[in-house]
């Protein structure tokens, strides 16, 4: 098993992302920017072995990133 972290580098980007999204998804609420500053305040920094990626990326870049990382 491979893991792939995918993180935003820009917080104005991720904001804007998370506020214009609608998932639809019955039962799960859209989460606030609140909700994520909240979270980000107790997340513990992964130190397994991963690949990280950058959202801000190009995504043809990141998906080439992926896939080498993921076939090992």
């Amino acid at each position: 098993m491979r893991f792939v972290e995918v993180c935003c580098s820009s917080p104005n980007v991720h904001r804007t992302r998370l506020e214009a999204r609608r998932r639809g998804i019955a039962g799960f609420p859209e989460p606030s920017w609140a909700d994520v500053e909240a979270c980000r305040a107790r997340f513990e920094p992964w130190q397994d072995e991963r690949l990280t990626l950058d959202s801000m990326a190009e995504p043809a870049a990141n998906i080439e990133l992926a896939l080498g990382y993921v076939a090992g």
